[in-house]
């Protein structure tokens, strides 16, 4: 394994477990925030305000969940390739058949970098005008529902230590959020 993808495995979902917690408990939280911001600026006075607001914190969001997607994506090829090595090693010469999981990632890194993009579209075009309240009520909704399944993932991921001999962040292992930018 490459020095480069040890590096990033180390940042992903399943080995940083807690950083991703904190990182998803956070933007849930946000998007709390936001629907009360939404709510607050509903005069046409306020809602430039309202709209950079939602903005913002739409591109935000849209990027983390593109990493966050990325990182599972390359753990799971990385757990593949292992796989693999086990079995060529076992005498086995088989490839490991893609499951339902490999598509679901995908899938998932499909519509995370589409809605980065789409985000970033939008950013550009929407900041010096309003938008409608109601899409950014719903979109907002939307995502704080998409970041209670993500937390409830991330909590289901085994609690195993040391996933394919990297060490994961366990009780003992202090948070570092430095390590993460």
């Amino acid at each position: 394994m490459s020095d480069w993808t040890h590096s990033l495995l180390k940042y992903s979902p399943k080995h940083a477990r807690k950083t991703w917690i904190y990182i998803n408990s956070f933007v849930l939280t946000c998007s709390i925030l936001l629907l009360i911001e939404v709510f607050m600026t509903l005069e046409p006075e306020d809602r430039l305000e309202g709209t950079r607001a939602y903005l913002t914190y739409n591109t935000v969001v849209c990027f983390a969940w593109t990493i966050e997607s990325a990182l599972h994506f390359v753990q799971y090829r990385h757990e593949q390739k292992e796989k693999q090595a086990q079995a060529t090693t076992d005498g086995e010469n088989s490839v490991p058949e893609r499951d339902n999981e490999f598509y679901a990632i995908v899938v998932e890194l499909i519509f995370a970098v589409y809605f980065l993009y789409d985000a970033l579209a939008t950013f550009k075009v929407m900041w010096q005008q309003p938008s409608s309240v109601g899409a950014q009520l719903f979109d907002v909704t939307v995502d704080a529902v998409a970041y209670i399944y993500l937390l409830t993932r991330l909590v289901m991921f085994t609690e195993d230590p040391k996933i394919n001999g990297i060490e994961t962040q366990d009780e003992t292992t202090p948070y570092v959020g430095a390590e993460m930018i």
